[in-house]
């Protein structure tokens, strides 16, 4: 298993709310953003990050945009099996 940070802009969203909200990131150029599904929690997050540092080093630089004010950053445990 690996462990993965991700940016959160939503979670516990309705997937046809966070497709579209996805759909709208990529056009503005954010095309690192996804909809992540764990335990029937949608989310919708941007990136895929090794480490919490480079995770939040990102998080900081993305803050400016009114789309990431409210963005935090999620740690999670992916099984390699599952991937």
């Amino acid at each position: 298993s690996e462990v993965h940070y991700y940016i959160v802009l939503a979670s516990q969203v309705k997937k046809k709310n966070a497709e579209v909200y996805v759909d709208e990131l990529k056009v503005k150029g954010y095309k690192d953003t996804r909809l992540f599904i764990k335990n029937n929690i949608i989310r919708v997050v941007y990136g895929d990050f090794k480490t919490e540092s480079d995770a939040y080093n990102q998080l900081n630089n993305l803050q400016k945009d009114e789309y990431f004010i409210d963005a935090w950053v999620y740690k999670t445990i992916i099984n390699k099996e599952m991937t």
